[in-house]
């Protein structure tokens, strides 16, 4: 199974990016802050999402320093970098939208041998299903603290 945001909710995004990105009309915070929720809100669904709202969230929260916090209808300027953020989400939101809603691990990162390890003020072992060895700490390796030898 999975998560896929629909695609109307696509469309609109899409279509907010490709407004954003007109040099005619400066946005205000406040509709850079809308375009940002709804891409934030699609993060569950397109992985690469999340990497592509810092630039915005930066210039927006920018814009908004220069005048105190205080009023969120000032333009808001948006660097190079959050331009080519808007254009990913032109280009590429669509096709990265869908992610698997349980990751089953491949039978490579399961573990082959587990091995049990554990240390005494006397000594040492290691146990797994394969072999089993122990050791009693020489004079010297007694004298170290017990978090030292137990590295060893």
């Amino acid at each position: 199974m999975r998560i896929k945001v629909p695609q109307g909710k696509m469309n609109k995004i899409i279509q907010r990016s490709r407004q954003a990105m007109k040099t005619t009309t400066i946005r205000s915070c406040r509709w850079i802050a809308s375009l940002i929720g709804k891409m934030t809100s699609v993060i569950p669904a397109i992985g690469e999402a999340l990497l592509h709202v810092r630039h915005l969230q930066r210039d927006l929260t920018k814009s908004l320093r220069m005048n105190g916090y205080k009023n969120w209808e000032v333009p808001c300027v948006l660097s190079t970098h959050s331009l080519q953020d808007l254009q990913w989400w032109e280009k590429w939101s669509t096709v990265k939208n869908g992610l698997p809603i349980h990751v089953t691990p491949p039978e490579i990162l399961m573990p082959k041998l587990t091995i049990h390890v554990d240390a005494s003020n006397t000594g040492w072992g290691v146990k797994s299903n394969v072999m089993e060895t122990s050791g009693f700490w020489t004079e010297e390796e007694k004298k170290t603290s017990i978090n030292t030898t137990k590295q060893h």
